[in-house]
């Protein structure tokens, strides 16, 4: 019995090893088609052999690029599509800031700013300032008439309402 397993044992180290040459001879074979893949070890090719390896790697380099190409686009259509959430957002935001500046312009004028003698003020602390408060004027301005009509629009509103309400008034109060 004892020497039934001693056998198997060395059947099973000679398939072992037989696997591991296999294994040695594998990784041999493939280490030096990565040598020539990369340009290196080509010596001891026939021309067939690096005509081949040329055709292989530019099949290769094709795959490469579609892949690089579909991966762009979808990149592309990604950030397209956060480009027009981010619009729509922007058309949002423009529209409550236009609110709020209506609302602003209706509670008090737009002041510009001005020199002592009353002219304009063209102070030159920096450009920015200065474009932001070129801006600020002019969408004050613009926004200006608007919101007065708006307002004038309102209060004749409110003026008809209280005179019907208060002409009711005086009407009871006649009889």
């Amino acid at each position: 019995m004892g020497r039934g397993k001693i056998e198997i044992k060395k059947i099973e180290n000679v398939q072992e090893q037989a696997e591991l040459e296999i294994l040695r001879n594998e990784v041999g074979r493939l280490h030096n088609e990565n040598a020539r893949l990369k340009g290196n070890d080509l010596g001891g090719m026939s021309w067939l052999e690096i005509d081949q390896l040329e055709h292989q790697l530019n099949d290769s380099l094709i795959l490469v690029s579609k892949k690089k190409e579909t991966m762009q686009s979808k990149e592309i259509e990604s950030f397209n599509h956060k480009r027009q959430e981010l619009g729509n957002e922007n058309t949002v935001l423009h529209g409550e800031i236009d609110k709020l500046r209506c609302f602003n312009s209706l509670t008090q004028p737009p002041t510009l700013p001005r020199s002592s003698a009353g002219h304009l003020k063209h102070d030159k602390v920096s450009p920015d300032k200065d474009k932001d408060t070129a801006t600020d004027i002019e969408t004050a301005l613009q926004l200006w008439p608007t919101c007065i009509d708006q307002s004038k629009t309102k209060e004749a509103t409110l003026q008809k309402k209280g005179s019907n309400s208060s002409s009711c008034r005086n009407d009871e109060m006649d009889q």
